[in-house]
């Protein structure tokens, strides 16, 4: 048995697998992200009942937002305590094992290539739509190799003025130091900055697409200006990638209206004649993360 921990901007999720790949308890918890040492502590006592549940020690994977670089100091927009931190080898110590570990966008990738949507293709694209946006390509069923761990922030890709400015959008500051990234109008808070820039405010994503399924006309204009927005950054990483299929992640993998209107939206940008690749809903739903990070735990266990 392993259990795969997925670190988010908002909440920590772990999940035990056995060795089947058989999804067995599960639970998650906020995510302490400014104070390291509880960050610690929560890790290490979701370990602790992961143990206690199974009456054994787990081999453990873990998905780590942001980058992990080859002196294994953590970079991560979401998770701001992290930055400058040895996490996964303090991770190691709290836990008193070895860890595997990767990006939480390629374990959700990783996941999907083994058993999920994408499984039996070529060259296949996972794109995060959540807290952040990222995404990672799955190229003969493994992982495209990094140098430097940062292949796949596609979420800090420049979207043009003239796109964002034709919705009243100006160019937002995002935290990596650039502006108007692809992640400040495609996450979950950048819909609800979307409709706010439109004069309407709404309590949470879910809200705003209730009331754009009602016909409420600032809703309904920010879904279109989303959607737009969203078309142009797909079509852009197809003409860099070229991929089969792309399998969308992240609480807004859920809503349906973004694979009904999407491919049209794609289509807009690419050469004309030129077919937008196939784009899925997660068969693991969420929990692609952590059963990503669970495929990539017996890698830990043979380091002992």
């Amino acid at each position: 048995m392993a259990c795969g921990i997925d670190i988010g901007g908002t909440k920590i999720e772990l999940a035990i697998y056995d060795r089947s790949m058989e999804r067995g308890k599960s639970w998650r918890i906020p995510t302490p992200g400014r104070d390291y040492a509880a960050f610690l502590e929560a890790v290490a006592g979701m370990v602790r009942r992961a143990d206690e549940l199974c009456g054994e020690r787990q081999a453990v994977g873990l998905a780590v937002p942001g980058v992990v670089d080859s002196d294994g100091l953590a970079v991560s927009i979401l998770v701001p305590c992290l930055n400058g931190k040895r996490v996964v080898g303090d991770i190691e110590r709290a836990i008193r094992r070895p860890v595997a570990h990767d990006n939480d966008t390629r374990a959700f990738t990783l996941s999907e290539a083994r058993g999920g949507a994408l499984a039996g293709f070529p060259v296949a694209m996972g794109i995060i739509l959540g807290t952040g946006v990222a995404g990672t390509l799955c190229i003969d069923g493994k992982l495209h190799p990094r140098r430097r761990g940062i292949a796949g922030e596609y979420g800090h890709l420049a979207i043009p003025k003239p796109l964002i400015e034709r919705f009243g959008l100006p160019a937002y500051d995002c935290a990596c130091g650039a502006a108007g990234c692809a992640e400040q109008y495609l996450s979950g808070p950048g819909m609800l900055r979307i409709a706010s820039r439109l004069g309407a405010t709404y309590a949470s994503v879910e809200r705003l697409l209730s009331e754009m399924r009602q016909g409420e006309p600032v809703a309904q204009r920010t879904f279109e200006a989303y959607i737009e927005i969203l078309g142009y950054f797909v079509s852009r990483l197809t003409l860099i990638s070229d991929p089969d299929i792309v399998v969308l992640g992240g609480g807004l993998s859920n809503v349906a209206e973004i694979y009904d209107r999407l491919p049209a939206a794609v289509a807009a940008y690419l050469f004309e004649g030129i077919r937008p690749p196939k784009i899925v809903p997660p068969k693991f739903g969420a929990a692609g993360g952590a059963r990503g990070a669970a495929i990539l735990a017996p890698e830990a266990a043979s380091r002992g």
